[in-house]
């Protein structure tokens, strides 16, 4: 009865601490933000590909083999080299990397433990994101110093 308890009372604390990671997620964190990181990019990346093979997928095969034996059977030319749907592949990857990319967060809404990695080293990527930033400009700028001397040809030298 006691061990019910307590497994009940640390079921809300956990389930309490969930809630108010959603909530921070949703808050703080953008869908670019979710794709900047790795780890959820590439979930992101594929739960859209499982969507996508799930409701589209079927729908351009039918499609595509139905326009297929339909020409084939007018005896027009225009399938001629697809004999048993070889570019059916070539045909659904087409279509997917012509599609505007939509992600789905409600993934790490419903388990944020998911995102939890991107919260821990989010002030460390920021950190690299501005020292890279610092670099590209300091670069720029020793590009224009030497855009805005003068070649002397003689001494072969910037003045």
């Amino acid at each position: 009865m006691r061990l019910e308890k307590e497994q009940e009372i640390n079921s809300q604390d956990s389930d309490e601490e969930e809630d108010v990671l959603v909530i921070f997620l949703k808050e703080n964190y953008t869908l670019q933000d979710y794709l900047n990181f790795k780890e959820t990019r590439e979930m992101l990346e594929i739960r859209r590909r499982q969507k996508f093979n799930d409701i589209c997928v079927p729908l351009l095969e039918t499609f595509y083999t139905s326009e297929v034996d339909y020409w084939t059977n007018s005896l027009s030319p225009i399938f001629i080299n697809d004999t048993n749907y070889v570019n059916l592949g070539c045909f659904i990857e087409t279509i997917y990397s012509s599609i505007k990319p939509e992600y789905d967060l409600t993934i790490f809404y419903e388990d944020p433990c998911l995102a939890k990695n991107m919260v821990a080293t989010y002030e460390e990527r920021v950190k690299e994101g501005e020292e890279w930033l610092r670099q590209q400009r300091k670069e720029d700028i020793m590009k224009q110093e030497n855009i805005m001397k003068k070649y002397d040809w003689k001494n072969k030298k910037y003045k």
